[in-house]
């Protein structure tokens, strides 16, 4: 019988004054590394996973570009 799949490590790295969640994931394969964006209930945005590179590249409202601009 198979292992069944692992679920992704998670660690929260910013946790927004608007209470916007990010976290960096792990899967269960070495390279699967990702940024997962846990948007405010009220906002009606949606959960969404980010390439690292495309995160770190980001100009549009990550915690990255916050702290880089205070």
């Amino acid at each position: 019988m198979a292992d069944p799949p692992m679920s992704p490590m998670r660690t929260l790295i910013h946790d927004g004054s608007n209470d916007d969640r990010w976290y960096l994931c792990r899967g269960g394969d070495p390279a699967d590394v990702y940024v997962f964006h846990e948007p405010n209930g009220p906002s009606g945005g949606r959960p969404s996973c980010i390439e690292i590179a495309d995160f770190l590249a980001s100009a549009n409202g990550s915690p990255s570009t916050a702290r880089s601009s205070s």
